[in-house]
């Protein structure tokens, strides 16, 4: 995607008035803000991608006493409740599965 993007960008070319070149006559081609396009279209996409994995960062982690089970749960102080987790990618899960397990929270 990031390719085509760039392609598209450098073929179309961009005027002193940052419009698209056409090619008409009141159109004047200008060299920097063709180069400048894609990349400010990289900057703004590395952003984006920066946020992504910086947000996915704060990913709690299964530290507890039942992190070797296949489910353990978890607390939840805003709302004093529990919630059953996987422990292989933390996803949540039916509650039942933590059935037999004592309420303590093991995610943090």
């Amino acid at each position: 995607m990031t390719s085509s993007i760039l392609s598209l960008a450098l073929l179309s070319g961009c005027t002193t008035n940052y419009n698209m070149y056409t090619g008409e006559e009141y159109d004047e081609f200008s060299l920097l803000n063709t180069i400048a396009l894609p990349i400010a279209i990289l900057g703004v996409m590395a952003i984006i991608d920066s946020n992504q994995q910086s947000s996915s960062s704060n990913y709690v982690y299964c530290r507890g006493s039942y992190c070797d089970e296949s489910v353990a749960w978890d607390y939840f102080p805003s709302n004093g409740e529990y919630r059953c987790r996987d422990t292989d990618n933390g996803q949540f899960v039916q509650d039942y599965y933590c059935s037999g397990q004592y309420k303590q929270d093991n995610w943090y």
